[in-house]
């Protein structure tokens, strides 16, 4: 019995892939699909005891671990940002509107992870928010 090939990549000059434009349209209506139900799951309770107990213990060796992938990540998201908003500040003649909008989700946000972001309690921002206190 021979079972039909399905491709999802078909081959292109230089032995790379070129993935289908159908698998891709099929995953991005899969987790757009998927994103609601992440919504409406309640908040975890968070404790203010949880650096005695294993599970507390856990998360801040999660947190360690974690981080030592998510800062660098973060801080190489800040370094681009800050020289694409440079870079902007320069060709917009001084607007400094237009750089502050390139500076502040990269460069803004969270570099460290703890216990609190991983068990939910706070949200993790890799893209930040500008603070409008001091405004």
């Amino acid at each position: 019995m021979k079972f039909p090939e399905i491709a999802f990549c078909t081959p292109v000059k230089g032995g790379r892939f070129r993935t289908s434009g159908r698998v891709l349209l099929a995953l991005l209506v899969i987790s757009s699909a998927a994103g609601p139900c992440r919504a409406e799951a309640p908040a975890p309770a968070c404790a203010p005891d949880a650096e005695t107990t294993a599970e507390g213990i856990g998360l801040q060796a999660a947190s360690v671990v974690s981080s030592v992938f998510y800062l660098p990540a973060k801080s190489m998201m800040a370094l681009a940002g800050g020289l694409a908003g440079g870079i902007a500040y320069a060709f917009s003649l001084g607007n400094l509107e237009i750089a502050e909008g390139v500076w502040g989700p990269s460069v803004y946000g969270t570099y460290l992870l703890t216990p609190e972001h991983l068990s939910g309690c706070k949200p993790i921002e890799f893209f930040g928010t500008v603070p409008t206190a001091g405004r």
